[in-house]
């Protein structure tokens, strides 16, 4: 490593940051790489073909790190699994040992990498096999920091960093913020790129899990990260619950890969139940909460349709 950064901590020269761009928002972009370049060696923006304007000002963007900053430019959206593989490809042909995927509007805390780093060191060496390390986000939305998720009996699990612990083992991590071995993807296997988007990280990590690796959340190791565009919280049934709203067409990538993850062997039974459980929630909630009900009820049904019948890829049309 370098000598330590003032602003971003220590840099870890031997990790490509693996930025993943579609029609980036100008200021919360801007934001995204200005809280990384401190910390890596080298960056890598995968664009899953944005628009001219856009393509422009990721340009201009990037360009202020031209030194240690690259774009990928793709000619068609190749879907969030295909663009987190070019460039864990890329960031191997350039000699790193570690890649760092992040979303375009994910900004990591100050020493992220280097903690989320030293956390892999000390368990390598302890004789653990770790797919990925990630930190812990913190939800503007809600205002919330984020636990690490493991699977329950009868839903998912925010397991908290209790007080005096370093690191939690998880069942899957987040794909936004998470630091990947290289070494390992080549056991592992690459990310599916069949899926898209939605659910691109639960596959693969519990594909990882099938194959002997563990997930580590890093308590110490912090973003800024939020899951989906707004949230609204209401009762249904029994208790209070959080819903994280999307763009419609998301919903037919969460009903269909949902579907999908059913049809893989290494998948866990507990995961299947909670599947189904929360495909069935989807839709009551959807319907409940006004606005674009018809629109994201196509969707869904939709995405039901394709996952029976085993289509993948990107929506057409």
């Amino acid at each position: 490593m370098s000598d330590v950064d003032e602003k971003s901590g220590q840099r870890c020269d031997d990790v490509t940051a693996v930025i993943v761009t579609y029609n980036p928002p100008a200021e919360a972009f801007a934001a995204t790489l200005q809280a990384i370049a401190g910390q890596v060696g080298r960056i890598l923006v995968v664009d899953n073909a944005s628009g001219a304007e856009e393509k422009a000002l990721i340009e201009r963007q990037v360009a202020q790190y031209a030194e240690m900053a690259g774009v990928a430019f793709q000619a068609e959206n190749l879907g969030l699994g295909a663009a987190h593989n070019i460039g864990m490809s890329l960031a191997r042909e350039a000699g790193s040992r570690f890649a760092l995927l992040l979303d375009q509007d994910s900004q990591a805390g100050t020493g992220m990498v280097a903690k989320l780093r030293a956390a892999y060191e000390q368990l390598a060496a302890e004789g653990e096999q770790v797919a990925g390390v990630g930190p812990r986000y913190f939800d503007h939305l809600t205002g919330l920091y984020s636990g690490f998720v493991q699977v329950g009996t009868f839903d998912l699990m925010q397991r908290p960093c209790e007080q005096g612990a370093e690191v939690v083992e998880a069942d899957f991590l987040i794909s936004s913020g998470t630091l990947v071995p290289l070494a390992g993807v080549e056991t592992i296997g690459p990310i599916d790129e069949q899926f898209f988007i939605d659910y691109v990280d639960t596959e693969w990590c519990f594909r990882a899990r099938a194959a002997g690796y563990k997930l580590i959340g890093v308590c110490d190791a912090m973003m800024t990260h939020s899951l989906g565009e707004r949230r609204v919280r209401f009762w249904f049934p029994f208790r209070w619950r959080s819903f994280s709203f999307h763009k419609s067409f998301r919903y037919y990538y969460i009903a269909r890969n949902g579907l999908l993850l059913l049809r893989r062997s290494y998948i866990p039974l507990r995961w299947r139940l909670i599947v189904l459980k929360r495909t069935i929630v989807l839709v009551a909630i959807l319907i409940i909460i006004p606005g674009a009900r018809g629109e994201r009820f196509a969707m869904i049904s939709r995405g039901l349709y394709d996952g029976v019948r085993g289509a993948t890829g990107r929506l057409a049309g």
